[in-house]
């Protein structure tokens, strides 16, 4: 079995909301399947509900 690619980009470091989005599209996929346990599914809902603190700090800096 392969690794999965958002543990690939752990290990190599990579930036963190990069790592969140390949696992978010990872989980999702595995849902749209329907091979993904009810864990799993649970930790995709909270990875997909918004953090409102955290989008408008990033939106700000963006438009500063």
């Amino acid at each position: 079995m392969t690794q999965p690619k958002a543990i690939s980009q752990i290990v190599d470091n990579a930036n963190e909301n990069i790592v969140l989005s390949t696992l978010k599209r990872e989980l999702s996929q595995l849902a749209v399947q329907q091979k993904i346990s009810k864990t799993g599914l649970t930790f995709l809902t909270k990875l997909q509900k918004p953090d409102f603190n955290t989008d408008i700090a990033l939106s700000t800096i963006t438009w500063i």
